[in-house]
């Protein structure tokens, strides 16, 4: 049997077990009166661009304006709980999930879960009102960027990088880590996100400039303390979200609808073919060509010790500024 009809078959599987998943995952709808629900939306994970693989949660822009867009166009809901759980991520994305929030045609409240903390907290600002547990990490407004100097590793693993670039700073952020040129431009970019982010606060907190900067210094907070300093408007979990989302729609008996995502969301959107190319253990889906994919030579991935693997997972997004908390986690 040839791969492609392989990769076939498994895709047809996967299809059919997604199909018969849907009526279990999401609750079956009943004949509410128009605008008299309310939609709870899970948002969990980090927040990028990117698409999430198997397994992965991941906040993005593409999906919240999807989940946004199907609670819009169906009739019987007047109301949003967006459940956040995030540690934060993407600048760039965090700002767009924001904008799709704010111009959200019903009334939206922000539930945060476990944590809502930088990019999480300011995806939160787009909401009508903000409820966190007493509990709840959030805060940490600042941004945050990471490089490496990976120099000695490449050496251990007898890797030669040779790099071309046009442009004075073109390889200002190279593995070696920076020079002093490369640090200033990356100061100055995170110097500008950080003023978004304080513009973003003054804005969604209906504070004044200097009273957004104040909260700025890049703390983390429990939502106890988030209260105090006026970053959320009250204490409670979902049910009390769902409230005042009620209460903001005008709906005074409301159904809540909760938005469980797919067992297979995140990665049948991306193309079921790529991710069984990688179980089969080749990326069908990768638009490079055969030799572009090989590892370098002298690099045996398999042979990396733990640190080593580490190390090279943390590169992926080495120099990008970020809102996110600078140690993702937090337990009782």
């Amino acid at each position: 049997m040839s791969r492609r009809t392989i990769i076939g078959v498994i895709a047809l599987a996967v299809i059919i077990v997604a199909a018969a998943a849907v009526p279990i995952l999401v609750p079956p709808v009943d004949d509410r009166d128009p605008g008299e629900s309310v939609v709870v939306i899970p948002l969990n994970g980090q927040i990028t661009e990117g698409t999430p693989g198997l397994g992965a949660t991941l906040i993005s822009p593409s999906t919240v304006r999807e989940r946004l867009e199907a609670a819009s166009t169906d009739p019987r809901v007047g109301a949003v709980v967006l459940r956040v759980n995030s540690p934060g991520g993407s600048v760039a994305a965090s700002q767009e999930i924001v904008d799709l929030i704010d111009e959200h045609p019903d009334p939206v409240v922000v539930s945060m879960g476990d944590q809502a903390a930088s990019g999480g907290y300011y995806i939160s600002l787009g909401a009508e009102r903000i409820v966190a547990q007493p509990g709840t990490i959030t805060g940490s407004i600042g941004v945050i960027s990471q490089t490496f100097d990976i120099s000695e590793l490449l050496d251990d693993l007898g890797i030669e990088i040779e790099t071309l670039a046009e442009g004075e700073l073109k390889d200002a952020l190279g593995f070696e880590g920076l020079d002093d040129d490369g640090r200033a431009m990356l100061e100055a970019i995170n110097a500008d996100a950080y003023e978004q982010f304080i513009a973003a606060v003054a804005q969604g907190r209906d504070l004044s400039e200097d009273e957004a900067r104040e909260l700025a210094d890049g703390s983390i907070v429990s939502g106890e303390e988030a209260l105090e300093r006026d970053l959320v408007d009250d204490l409670g979990g979902v049910e009390t979200a769902v409230d005042q989302a009620a209460e903001l729609a005008g709906i005074d008996d409301p159904t809540v609808v909760e938005d469980r995502p797919g067992l297979f969301d995140g990665f049948l959107p991306a193309g079921v073919e790529r991710t069984v190319g990688r179980v089969l253990g080749e990326d069908p889906g990768d638009p490079r060509p055969e030799e572009a994919r090989d590892a370098p030579e002298g690099l045996d991935v398999e042979g990396l010790d733990l640190e080593d693997r580490l190390v090279l997972e943390l590169l992926r997004d080495a120099g990008t500024p970020q809102y996110r908390r600078p140690v993702e986690g937090s337990g009782s």
